[in-house]
């Protein structure tokens, strides 16, 4: 990963005094894993925008340790019998920032970093999503994560540099979420200074493989579980190239002629967040003129959110407006809990966030170097309640 110039940036290390050890190598390191699949333009008019997909990297058996132990969102008794309206769209939202189109490969930190975590900050702070000091740029974790060969990566990557370090808005950052390309780092101390603030709070995941996991995540997007009045987004990655399936709601029934997912590639390559529900919505999966929830359609003897033909998922894609429903589709139900070979996400798992109102840190480090490689930058600093340490 040499870029065979010389280059002058200003880094800071950041973390609260008590910490043992604050380090960046980690940030760096993460670089590293980047895995350079090929990019494919999925969009059919070789005239119109790209519809990016590709590059996730291969996770590794730290990256599923991870995810076991995160914290899994779950329904009280109580909030399992609550009545919730049969359609929501929290893209609607003043927090939810308008729809664009990622670049290269950068889908992971475009629906973690670009929706979610604006989303996220915006609803925590009341601010309106529409103008640049309130967004924050998909390039600013991506490039610590694409190898600099413009790699693909995961969401929770990035929300891993943010929760470290912190997240500049796009102002700040240079004016667009990915000022300067795939290979730029900001510099400036007090660019770095200024995303410090910007925090995670936590991270959760939601296991949809039962409609119970499908009434967790509509809680969520309706009060957070905690009744405030606006809910949350959520996370997923997919396949959108060999078998995955793009259709539409047939005539006659809610919102027909938008377009609807009814089958997810068995390649997952691509990140993107759900932002609503309708419960209206149907498709005839079996072909046997009927719109059920009740039927064995799948063939396997019960009867489960699997075999499921009426009601979907929101979800908003980063490929620019003229993708699908002005840049959102419909999901079927069912693809939350079927298996990845039959048409269903990734995992089975979504991921969900919260950030912090107020941050502010109370120890920062500023250092500027000068290296011919960024790849053999190292930064590490120890702080200690002994001062004889």
């Amino acid at each position: 990963m040499s870029y065979g110039c010389t280059k002058k940036i200003t880094l800071k290390i950041n973390n609260k005094a008590m910490k043992k050890l604050i380090t960046l190598i980690a940030i760096i390191a993460i670089a590293g894993m980047a895995n350079a699949q090929g990019i494919i333009n999925i969009n059919p008019d070789p005239g119109g925008e790209p519809w990016l997909a590709g590059g996730l990297r291969t996770l590794t058996a730290s990256d599923y340790a991870l995810i076991a132990a995160t914290p899994k969102l779950t329904l009280t008794d109580a909030q399992r019998s609550r009545d919730l309206p049969s359609t929501l769209d929290n893209s609607t939202l003043p927090w939810f920032r308008p729809v664009f189109n990622q670049d290269g490969g950068s889908c992971g930190q475009a629906s973690g970093i670009g929706y979610n975590f604006t989303y996220e900050m915006d609803f925590v702070r009341v601010l309106s999503a529409n103008t640049t000091q309130n967004q924050y740029p998909t390039h600013y974790t991506w490039n610590f994560l694409n190898g600099g060969e413009g790699g693909g990566s995961w969401y929770f990557d990035g929300w891993q540099i943010i929760a470290a370090n912190g997240c500049p808005n796009v102002q700040t950052y240079g004016g667009t979420p990915w000022s300067g390309g795939d290979r730029r780092w900001m510099s400036g101390y007090t660019n770095y200074l200024s995303g410090m603030s910007n925090r995670m709070l936590e991270v959760m995941t939601i296991d949809v493989t039962t409609e119970e996991g499908l009434q967790t995540l509509k809680q969520w997007m309706y009060d957070r579980l905690d009744g405030s009045p606006t809910g949350g987004l959520a996370n997923f990655s997919a396949g959108v190239s060999d078998v995955f399936s793009m259709n539409y709601l047939p005539a006659g029934t809610p919102n027909s002629g938008k377009l609807v997912i009814t089958r997810w590639g068995e390649q997952v390559n691509h990140a993107m967040t759900f932002v609503g529900y309708d419960d209206n919505i149907r498709y005839d999966f079996n072909n046997d003129g009927q719109y059920t929830n009740n039927l064995d359609i799948t063939g396997d003897g019960q009867v489960d959110l699997r075999d499921w033909e009426i009601g979907g998922l929101i979800m908003v894609n980063s490929w620019g407006e003229s993708f699908g429903n002005q840049g959102k589709s419909y999901v079927m139900y069912r693809t939350l809990a079927l298996n990845l070979q039959d048409g269903g996400i990734w995992n089975n798992l979504l991921h969900i966030i919260r950030t912090r109102a107020d941050y502010e840190p109370q120890l920062t480090l500023k250092t500027t170097m000068k290296h011919t490689s960024r790849q053999k930058i190292k930064i590490a600093a120890g702080v200690s309640a002994n001062t004889t340490d």
